[in-house]
């Protein structure tokens, strides 16, 4: 399990990725998560899709400087007003996602849901022959969190009926730990299944990368992508 650290320093950095945080750098995490978290703006339904009584829409919003791309599956036979619970389905990977996953949702038990799947900033949300392209520069996890968390505002704020109240968030590898972290920074997030968190961090070149480089700063605290 080598970080490409140089000889007699390799142990000590390992030992140092493994600590308990200190009070100090936990406070700072802390910190910088209470920081409030810009409006997202100018919300956009790109396009519509229907089948079988649910409707899936491909929305944009600007977060963060960014546009950011979405898939949301409206419960079945929705009508504006009526309550409905919101499922965030969160993916694994670093290579953007397919939107029809919230359409292939339609058992009994999820279609009074709204079953809505994020992009990342700087990867492709896949919907059919189209491909939307969110901007921005890629940060696992860390900042995917703040865009799942305009997303749910979004809904919110846009689909009459959805519930703030009622948020569940879903997700494996890269996504459990976007989902773990908004049941964490989103009181709204009242519900999380992480089916497992990343499992390559230490062979992914971007993830071990981003790793050495962390531990070479100033810093050291915890790392989140």
């Amino acid at each position: 399990m080598a970080l490409g650290l140089a000889g007699p320093s390799q142990a000590e950095s390992l030992q140092r990725i493994f600590a308990p945080p200190t009070e100090a750098e936990r406070n700072a995490v802390l910190d910088v998560w209470a920081e409030p978290v810009a409006p997202a703006t100018r919300w956009t339904v790109e396009d519509s899709f229907e089948d079988d009584g649910y409707r899936l829409d491909i929305v944009s919003q600007r977060v963060e400087g960014n546009r950011h791309f979405s898939a949301v599956r409206t419960p079945q036979d929705y009508r504006p007003g009526q309550p409905a619970p919101i499922l965030v389905l969160n993916h694994g990977g670093w290579d953007g996602i397919e939107g029809e996953w919230a359409f292939e949702l339609v058992d009994d038990c999820l279609a009074d849901f709204f079953v809505v799947v994020p992009s990342f900033r700087g990867e492709e949300l896949r919907i059919f022959d189209d491909t939307y392209a969110s901007t921005g520069e890629q940060s696992l996890i860390n900042r995917d969190v703040i865009d799942v968390m305009a997303l749910i505002s979004g809904v919110v704020d846009n689909y009459p009926g959805a519930q703030d109240d009622d948020v569940s968030a879903w997700g494996y590898s890269r996504g459990g730990g976007v989902s773990l972290m908004l049941g964490i920074r989103d009181p709204r997030v009242d519900r999380v299944v992480n089916v497992f968190g990343p499992t390559d961090v230490l062979t992914y070149p971007d993830m071990i990368n981003g790793v050495i480089g962390h531990l070479r700063g100033a810093e050291v605290s915890p790392y989140y992508g």
